[in-house]
């Protein structure tokens, strides 16, 4: 299994252990909530992995950092909560990408976990064609493992 899957599968069971998960809380709660959640499936990723692939920096000189970078499988994972929303990281993320390939990280894929409705978002025209883009020009793959409520 691969470490992206093993991630997802701690994703989804760090969900699975918040019945109030899929709650909408609004600024600051749900900024702390979030926080929370990531925390704790980083903690159980560190233990699962032996090994700290969270919070990669990109590039020094910027400060950006992927949620998750696993070097021997050329992914970078964000956890994004918010690609429901028409105004989320999603392009961020994709310029994360790119900004590391330029400065020489092997990046070949970009693999998000949210939670749903966020397909809905993400299979629009634009984001389907920014898709078709970076992949036919930079070789980037993009991704997306949603859950929702059972």
């Amino acid at each position: 299994m691969s470490k992206v899957d093993q991630l997802w599968h701690i994703f989804e069971e760090e969900v699975r252990r918040r019945p109030d998960f899929f709650q909408i809380r609004g600024p600051g709660v749900g900024d702390r909530y979030s926080r929370e959640f990531v925390e704790a499936v980083s903690q159980r990723a560190q233990n699962v992995f032996q090994a700290d692939y969270s919070e990669h920096l990109v590039h020094a000189d910027s400060g950006l950092r992927f949620d998750y970078f696993f070097p021997d499988e050329h992914t970078a994972v964000e956890i994004a909560l918010s690609l429901r929303n028409s105004s989320s990281e999603f392009e961020r993320d994709i310029l994360k990408c790119l900004i590391a390939k330029k400065a020489g990280s092997h990046i070949d894929r970009l693999e998000f976990f949210t939670k749903s409705p966020a397909m809905v978002q993400l299979n629009s025209p634009a984001k389907r064609e920014m898709k078709k883009c970076v992949k036919e020009h930079f070789g980037l793959d993009i991704d997306t493992r949603e859950i929702g409520p059972e």
